[in-house]
């Protein structure tokens, strides 16, 4: 038995969709933003442990500083004394001997309590480290889990408009147009129904002679083969479309019974798709009119 095809999606059918250098940037910039103010927090907090290890050794060295001074006055006094305790001799000579030996025994202790101290605090210092380091790779890692979500989503957006777009063409015949071509026909007709509303005089052929008529008499924009003409007039007055571009346009403020232009037209219920390039009219107006 025969191996059934599987059948394939091209990305066309999918609506794949890319985003661009600059898109992209921008939602790096704010992914790195949300996670650096949900860090935040967490963030100042480690930093502030660098600066309570030193506060405890700061009051360490103090404390272990200040009871040393204590014993070293203390046996000093003691051994000031001495004579005046009634000692002599022997006697006095082993007191003295013992108490001095002891203020050595607390002067000689201060580099190793010191020590001990230094020691804590570096301890303390290196935990703090390795925590700041965790909670920025934690930053980063959300950071990217929020650059990949938005990326995520604003592509899904953009193939869902790709999706749409994909649709109108459908229902347009199935011809594919460029947007930006569209805006710059608009923009043109517009400007070109202006220029008829004006009705300035144009040239026109009538029996092999050149005359000059009004615009409006040369084209009153009434059917269809009239649109078509004047559509091929304003594509070979202005760069960025074609003929079909533009009335594609005009058909669908047409079929959306839009008054958004200057022009006669109110209503037409149903426009022939135009499948070819129609053939270049007379021009019958400057782009500087």
């Amino acid at each position: 038995m025969p191996r059934k095809r599987v059948p394939v999606v091209g990305t066309r059918g999918l609506h794949v969709a890319q985003l661009s250098p600059g898109v992209r940037s921008i939602l790096k910039r704010r992914s790195d933003a949300a996670a650096k103010r949900e860090y935040a927090p967490v963030l100042a907090a480690d930093r502030a442990a660098f600066g309570s290890a030193n506060q405890r050794f700061r009051g360490e060295r103090q404390s272990i500083l200040g009871a040393t001074n204590m014993a070293e006055a203390s046996l000093s006094q003691a051994l000031r004394g001495l004579k005046s305790a009634g000692l002599n001799g022997r006697y006095l000579r082993q007191a003295t001997s013992e108490l001095t030996a002891r203020r050595g025994d607390v002067a000689g202790a201060v580099p190793f309590l010191l020590s001990d101290a230094a020691k804590e605090r570096g301890e303390a210092i290196q935990d703090a480290r390795m925590e700041l380091i965790s909670d920025r790779a934690s930053m980063q890692q959300s950071a990217a889990t929020k650059f990949n979500s938005a990326l995520d989503e604003e592509r899904n957006t953009a193939s869902s408009l790709l999706k749409e777009r994909a649709e109108d063409r459908a229902r347009d015949g199935g011809l594919e147009f460029d947007p930006r071509n569209l805006k710059n026909a608009q923009i043109a007709l517009k400007t070109a129904l202006e220029n008829w509303s004006e009705n300035p005089m144009v040239p026109v052929t009538i029996n092999g002679e050149k005359q000059m008529v009004p615009f409006q008499e040369a084209n009153p924009l009434k059917t269809m083969e009239q649109w078509r003409e004047f559509a091929a007039g304003v594509s070979e007055s202005f760069d960025g479309f074609d003929s079909v571009d533009i009335m594609e346009v005009i058909k669908r403020a047409l079929r959306k019974r839009e008054s958004k232009f200057a022009g006669p037209y109110t209503t037409q219920s149903s426009v022939p798709a135009i499948r070819e390039k129609t053939p270049p009219a007379p021009l019958l107006f400057s782009s500087a009119g």
